[in-house]
Order: C-alpha cells, then structure tokens, then sequence
C-alpha cells in the first residue's frame, strides 16, 4: 500500500490515467465502499447493472485499475475486493501528474479536442487534460507537454501506449532525448539485442515535437556512426506487415549532430567524386 491521496471519482486526475467511463464507474464503487468493501456478488451485479458492462470475468473489467491501484482480493469469509491505495509505482506517477486549476483553465480554454476536433457545445464532447508523452515515459504536467481531448480520444490514445507498459522504464530514458535522433538511437540501444517494430520508434521520434520523416531521422543514425538492420514480417495471418529495426552498432553523440551529420554527408560526397 502506498500512503499517497486517491484521486475523487470525478476528478480529472482519474479521467486522465483512467479513460473508459465504465472503468471510472467501477472505480467510485471501490473509492465510495473503501470501509466497506463490496462483495464478489455486488461487484458482478454493480458491473452488470449500473455500470453497463455485460459481464465477462472480474479480472478483465479490474485489470486496468490494478495498472494504478492496489485492490485487495480478501478471501475470506466472502471474496470482497479493497481499494487499498497507489501501486508503488502509480503513486510515484500520480504526485508528477497533477495540473493546477489554472493551468487546467489554459489547457481547456479552446474548448476543442487536440485530436478530433470535437467541442461540448457543438458535440457534447466531454474534454479532459492529458499528458501528451504519457507519465510512465517520463512526461511532466507542463503546458507544453499538455493537451485537451474528447473521451473517446483519450481512450484511443491509452490503448495505443499501453501495449508498451512492460517496457515503459526502457523507453523513458529515449524519451528524455532533445534531438529525435538521439531518441531514436538510445531506444534502439535500450532495447537491443531485441527487434523494435516501426510504430514504437515513431512514437518516441515524436515524443517531443512531430516528426514528418521519423525514417530520415532514423537513417540520419548511420552519418554519426551508428548502424542498424532492418527487415519486415506480418505478426500473424491476415495481419498488416511490419517493419522491424534492430541496432548492431553505435558511437557517443556530438555535440552538435546537425553538423556532425552534414560534415559526413560532405565527405562521403567528396570521397566518391574522388573515385570517379
């Protein structure tokens, strides 16, 4: 158990780690019935009845709560389920995500999603304030590193990261990066000997700013002496085809790679005109 605040139901602290309603609707049972903790045969009528979420197993309806928060399964004399407090790890996360009411007015004044576009007048969008380099990569509640989206974004956009969760303390010091470059290459090195699929290293390429050419960036990696192989492959029949990038050789950064990477291009350039 980890002694940090829980965050209310209906903050957007929670709306921010937590996208899916359903989820934050079994969550206030937990938060309301902390004294009292609700029975497997509540937690399966309260899930199927009020949260409206046919039901399936326990376990796959509380598995992305358990990310952040320590629920207690107690066995006896009934199964009931404890909101305890933070994952050690969560509760660490939970103090570098919280946002001020000022901050929180700047970030929403738009009144539109980043993503989609969507408003609450106009669409009855429901905005929150979100992290755009997720908290477990290293991101900080900074203006710049702040946006507003819709629910149904917010939820897209924490399906799309948490497929990386497992490997999220390998991605953060990439992440920490100023240049893509460096993001880039100190992903590859984090991860090798393992193979990094494309979306990954787009994602930490664009952790900081869009990249409109992440690939230019990546093959940028092989005029300051650091090298890679590359080859492509579908995960499973009927699936999309992949591009795979594995690092087999790497150098220290210059100090300044913009120039690093011209003086190279220019002398590879001079070194073919001299064999012609």
């Amino acid at each position: 158990m980890v002694n940090a605040a829980l965050p209310d139901p209906l903050s957007d602290q929670l709306r921010s780690i937590v996208a899916g309603e359903r989820q934050r609707a079994v969550y206030g049972l937990l938060f309301r019935r902390r004294g009292n903790p609700p029975t497997e045969h509540e937690m399966r009528f309260f899930i199927e009845n009020v949260a409206g979420e046919e039901f399936c197993s326990l376990d796959e309806v509380l598995s992305p709560l358990d990310a952040y928060f320590d629920i207690r399964r107690n066995a006896a004399p009934d199964v009931t389920f404890e909101l305890v407090g933070w994952t050690a790890k969560a509760a660490s996360a939970s103090r570098r995500s919280s946002v001020s009411l000022r901050l929180r007015a700047e970030v929403l004044a738009s009144q539109r999603c980043a993503q989609c576009g969507r408003t609450p007048k106009r669409d009855g969008a429901r905005l929150a304030v979100v992290q755009k380099i997720p908290i477990n990569w290293g991101g900080e509640p900074h203006r710049d590193n702040l946006e507003a989206l819709c629910e149904e974004c917010n939820v897209g956009r924490q399906q799309f990261f948490a497929k990386w969760d497992h490997i999220a303390d390998r991605i953060r010091g990439a992440v920490a990066m100023a240049d893509p470059r460096q993001r880039i290459g100190e992903l590859l090195r984090a991860m090798s000997p393992d193979w990094v699929r494309a979306d990954l290293i787009e994602a930490v390429a664009c952790a900081r700013e869009y990249q409109d050419d992440w690939q230019r960036r990546l093959r940028d990696l092989r005029f300051l002496g650091w090298d890679y192989e590359h080859h492509n492959r579908k995960l499973d029949v009927g699936e999309r085809t992949w591009s795979f990038y594995r690092l087999t050789k790497s150098a220290p950064w210059p100090a300044n790679i913009a120039t690093a990477i011209k003086h190279e291009a220019q002398r590879r350039k001079l070194e073919v005109l001299a064999s012609n």
